[in-house]
């Protein structure tokens, strides 16, 4: 279902109370509804991250950002902009500061930068050359747990 978490729990609330037998999936928008697990565990959240990823670069950057935010969690927003800084800087590192020559470096550089959310590296285009999208399942805990992901 396309929507924002308000939607998505006012759906699957009247589905639930109807005994609806179906799973349910959203994307992006329904993070949220990881906070609501009495009515959502089970649902489908495809997202860029979740904090339960068991690949080593999202497990070190959970665990550094958890020690810089009194144990919180971070969630997808945290983790690309934290792959975003780590792409300027290493763009910065090669070629200084300098818009047309870092523009160029992203459009060029040849081996992925790693990131939270996976490696990370653009088309000419500037578009990314690929994204990977994890599919998760709300928990009765209120965390989003990895159902798989597509690389």
């Amino acid at each position: 279902m396309a929507g924002a978490a308000a939607s998505g729990l006012a759906l699957i609330t009247e589905a639930r109370r109807q005994r609806v037998q179906a799973d349910f999936m959203g994307g992006e928008g329904w993070s949220a509804l990881a906070l609501h697990p009495e009515v959502t565990e089970g649902v489908y959240v495809g997202t860029a991250f979740t904090a339960t990823d068991p690949r080593a670069d999202a497990r070190k950057f959970v665990a550094a950002f958890r020690a810089a935010n009194a144990g919180t969690a971070p969630d997808a927003h945290a983790a690309l902009a934290y792959d975003a800084t780590r792409v300027v800087a290493a763009a910065l590192a090669a070629v200084g500061p300098n818009r047309e020559r870092v523009r160029e470096w992203l459009a060029l550089f040849d081996s992925p930068v790693a990131g939270a959310t996976g490696p990370i590296q653009f088309l000419r285009s500037g578009d990314p050359a690929s994204r990977r999208m994890t599919m998760t399942r709300v928990r009765a805990d209120s965390t989003l747990g990895v159902a798989g992901s597509t690389p």
